[in-house]
């Protein structure tokens, strides 16, 4: 996430959804950090039923990247999809954002934890 003040000063930040989310309830609604839920959740589920026939193999456990850019009127553009994204950390926010992804992949490839907001689109 870009976050510009209105000073003009600027700073690029890897957020998890929760401090984006967090972010923007402080600034703007409940309906209106409800809204880029449901952008964000329909972002992945299009992008990835679009697909599943390619990926829908069962057998494998696969992370995806996505990059999704929020503008001002809090609308989301997906930028790409990664497939296997780099994991290495480029900063001190990034380690934990990137520790924490894999920590949560392990829990539910293992089935020792649920799916949080999403969820599977595959039996």
């Amino acid at each position: 996430m870009r976050i510009e003040s209105p000073s003009g000063n600027h700073s690029s930040l890897k957020w998890n959804l929760e401090r984006i989310y967090d972010h923007i309830s402080r600034h703007h609604s409940k309906d209106q950090v409800d809204a880029v839920r449901s952008q964000i959740s329909k972002i992945v589920e299009t992008t990835l039923r679009s697909c599943a026939d390619v990926i829908r193999d069962g057998n494998y456990f696969e992370i995806f990247g996505y990059d999704v850019l929020l503008d001002q009127h809090l609308k989301c553009w997906l930028m790409e999809v990664n497939g296997s994204p780099s994991l290495d950390p480029t900063d001190s926010d990034d380690m934990r954002l990137k520790s924490d992804l894999i920590s949560d992949s392990i829990r539910i490839a293992f089935g020792l934890s649920d799916l949080g907001d999403f969820e599977a689109l595959a039996p």
